[in-house]
């Protein structure tokens, strides 16, 4: 079998030792101290957390690369739905990083990086489809949902604004695109609701791209390793975002903005257009004095920060900036926050007891913060957290654009 993606990648593989960094935790448990200022949670990897097995981790992902490259297994069912369990989430690549950074600290020299284990499973997906070997059913199921109708629910795509307020008044001429995505276009409504009346309250001349708008494709195609099909939707939407005019693209899902951001380049070197996430554009918003506050929200809050936004993309000031400019709010950290965020499972349809189990797992550490409710700026955290938090009945999970909204008495 030939692995073309892995064998560009197989350095990383081969880098792992196996310490155990990714499943054990962090070098320095006994946070905060000298060294290591910031704390990181004992609960590295939502797919180790759910197996308790070593091949659900970073160290058995590259453990299965080398034996495929090596010919040493041979690829089962089996094998393929351990790789599929990943969320990429890449908290093995920072925790593994605090191993050379404990090192470079100690010896005052630079050593490497820790290893890029999400590159590699990526990679290997990539070459799982391309054999025919892959992806799962579930995964699959997702894949032709977007396949058919442009979005992952299968839904209607001419119905895709049927959200947007009658009230809200579109640009001709934007200045930006509001990318809205597939979960607050057909389900998490109200945050989209939310941010366009913030933008057009704010004075920011903005637009959507409506049935125009393809799902982004990272999670369900790119991630999946499904490179054909993602290809197609990143030139589909850059050539929609193009013909706006617009000069900036506003994402309120994380995995949307990472997408965008990070991945559309990959195909597209050029995208022509900014990419923000909506929390850096509130937090500029405020800078410029378009946004107001006219109502106080008395209330404890804990902030869940999304992987793709804080761990790999490094927005972690915007959004407790914002937050900490809403009169009355109280914000309470979580154990595990910024680059050191816990994922929330990810993948509540392709990974469901993932899922399940991270959510609850994530709830109970945002109730040990005594918060009321638990804001987070990703449309896949919501899904996972909110039904987690119905579950134990003791927190509220929102949207970072509704609590905006609601302070700037834009709800209803």
């Amino acid at each position: 079998m030939s692995f073309e993606k892995l064998n560009k990648c197989k350095g990383e593989a081969y880098n792992c030792s196996i310490c155990g960094q990714c499943v054990q935790g962090p070098v320095d448990p006994y946070r905060p101290n000298a060294v290591f200022p910031d704390y990181m949670p004992i609960q590295i990897c939502p797919m180790r957390e759910k197996n308790r097995f070593l091949t659900y981790s970073a160290a058995g992902m590259n453990t299965i690369a080398r034996g495929l490259l090596e010919g040493s297994i041979e690829v089962t069912d089996e094998l393929v739905a351990a790789i599929y369990e990943c969320t990429l989430c890449d908290h093995c690549e920072t925790n593994c990083g605090e191993v050379f950074h404990l090192i470079q600290t100690m010896l005052g020299k630079d050593i490497g990086h820790g290893v890029k284990t999400p590159e590699v499973v990526r990679a290997l997906r990539a070459d799982l489809v391309k054999m025919g070997k892959a992806p799962t059913p579930n995964v699959q199921k997702v894949a032709d949902a977007i396949e058919k109708s442009h979005n992952r629910f299968g839904a209607d795509q001419a119905k895709r604004a049927a959200w947007l307020p009658e009230d809200i008044q579109l640009s001709d001429k934007p200045e930006v695109v509001f990318f809205v995505g597939c979960m607050s276009s057909f389900r998490n409504k109200q945050i989209s609701t939310a941010f366009a009346r913030i933008l057009q309250k704010a004075g920011v001349p903005f637009t959507i791209l409506g049935e125009e708008e393809w799902c982004c494709g990272g999670p369900q195609l790119y991630n999946a390793g499904l490179l054909d099909q993602f290809a197609e939707h990143v030139k589909h939407n850059v050539e929609a975002i193009r013909a706006t005019g617009a000069s900036k693209v506003v994402a309120v899902c994380a995995d949307c903005y990472r997408t965008l951001k990070i991945d559309y380049p990959t195909v597209e070197p050029e995208l022509g257009f900014e990419v923000l996430h909506s929390a850096e554009l509130l937090a500029q918003l405020l800078d410029e004095g378009k946004i107001e506050f006219v109502k106080e929200i008395s209330e404890t809050i804990t902030y869940q920060d999304p992987c793709q936004l804080s761990r790999v993309a490094g927005v972690v000031d915007e959004p407790r900036k914002v937050l900490q400019s809403i009169p009355g709010i109280q914000l309470e950290e979580m154990q595990g926050n910024k680059q050191y965020t816990v994922c929330c499972g990810h993948y509540p349809i392709e990974l469901p007891e993932t899922a399940r189990l991270a959510g609850e797992r994530r709830i109970a550490e945002a109730e040990k913060t005594g918060a009321e409710t638990l804001v987070t700026a990703c449309a896949f955290c919501q899904m996972s957290l909110s039904a987690a938090a119905k579950k134990s009945g003791k927190c509220e999970v929102v949207d970072l654009v509704e609590l905006v909204a609601e302070a700037m008495g834009l709800n209803g």
